[in-house]
């Protein structure tokens, strides 16, 4: 198996078809308010630490995921940058970004052994030693982040995409487990299309 696999669809698990095949459409033509507080990234993947300047060792990546057939790629053990052709070529991604649709490297879509499971109404904060069950990867059906509803929500009369009160813990290629909380789909200008996250090593490998 390769890294490289075909996209093409956002996720949409929770969606009935008609409001699937709308949703591309919506999402395009919506953007959300300013947010002052995200990080200002120029590049296709930026992250910063410690962007709230409390010290807690918490970083915040943020993905300019405008193609659906374009991902970009990400490991946690090199952050600053989106990963190279022969980086994904030779398997040291994590995850993998186009639009609201991230794919781990592994299940059916990577032989990285990336592993994900989460907890609801935790954040980023909260972040302890993971859970040692429910660990799934991406599969034919669905990708691990698309799972339990996946990792937003779209407010039909705010018409933006939300990510929900969940606390991810991704099981990488590096094999540490890391925290990982959603935090927006905009960037700082309210611009759409940029998946953006905190998150931090455990301590715990889970």
């Amino acid at each position: 198996m390769t890294s490289a696999f075909t996209w093409g669809r956002e996720a949409t698990h929770s969606l009935a078809i008609a409001g699937a095949l709308a949703l591309p459409l919506l999402l395009a033509a919506c953007g959300a308010d300013e947010d002052p507080s995200l990080p200002v990234c120029d590049e296709a993947l930026c992250t910063v630490d410690d962007r709230d300047g409390d010290g807690d060792g918490v970083q915040t990546t943020v993905v300019h995921a405008e193609d659906d057939k374009k991902p970009i790629y990400f490991s946690f053990a090199a952050p600053g940058q989106a990963l190279s052709a022969e980086e994904i070529d030779a398997g040291a991604w994590d995850l993998a970004f186009a639009q609201t649709e991230i794919r781990v490297n592994g299940g059916t879509n990577g032989d990285g052994g990336v592993e994900v499971t989460w907890t609801d109404d935790l954040g980023i904060k909260d972040a302890d030693a993971a859970p040692s069950d429910g660990w799934v990867s991406d599969t034919d059906d669905d990708v691990a982040f698309a799972q339990d509803k996946g990792w937003y929500r779209y407010d039909i009369l705010k018409h933006v995409v939300e990510p929900r009160d969940r606390l991810y813990y991704v099981r990488a290629t590096d094999g540490l487990v890391y925290a990982v909380e959603m935090i927006s789909y905009y960037d700082h200008t309210g611009e759409v299309r940029y998946p953006t996250f905190d998150w931090i090593a455990l301590d715990s490998e889970g």
